[in-house]
């Protein structure tokens, strides 16, 4: 929900090819509070079981490469 961070694309890339987990979109930048609800359920029942699949925090893992991936922001230039 709201604008994805950068590094979004390459964390939903790495979590496909590590670990087979594909991203739904349920939304877009309006939503209720009861798919909100629904959605923050669902994620956290969902990670937790790959957390455990696996054996560690892959999402975590996942956002810290993407991170990584792209590099720092471009600095902002003024005028």
């Amino acid at each position: 929900m709201g604008l994805p961070a950068r590094w979004r694309p390459a964390y939903i890339r790495l979590l496909q090819q590590r670990y087979g987990i594909e991203e739904r979109v349920v939304a877009g930048c309006i939503v209720s509070q009861s798919l909100v609800s629904y959605a923050n359920g669902y994620n956290a029942f969902s990670m937790a079981a790959a957390n455990r699949k696996f054996g560690h925090d892959v999402f975590n893992e996942a956002v810290a490469d993407a991170a990584r991936s792209i590099g720092p922001r471009p600095a902002a230039i003024v005028h």
